[in-house]
């Protein structure tokens, strides 16, 4: 657990495949489910494809975009809330 607007990192060498920043929704709902925030990376080097996503992100504090290669511990947004 981490503050709102905490920077939030890499956890590898990666690419940013998805990412969604743009929802305001709040609260644990039901219509909620699927509308978080989110980015999606495909991490490279010794975690080759596997798949990493950050959900819960703060809306529109996203540094990076689609297609971005990304270093570990970059930062890559800022934390949000449930």
């Amino acid at each position: 657990e981490c503050a709102v607007g905490t920077p939030v990192l890499a956890i590898a060498d990666a690419t940013v495949v998805s990412l969604q920043q743009s929802s305001k929704v709040g609260g644990i709902r039901c219509d909620n489910l699927f509308a978080w925030n989110s980015i999606m990376l495909r991490l490279s080097g010794r975690f080759e494809g596997v798949f990493f996503e950050y959900v819960h992100i703060q809306a529109s504090s996203c540094c990076v975009k689609e297609g971005d290669f990304v270093r570990e511990g970059q930062i890559l947004c800022k934390s949000g809330d449930v």
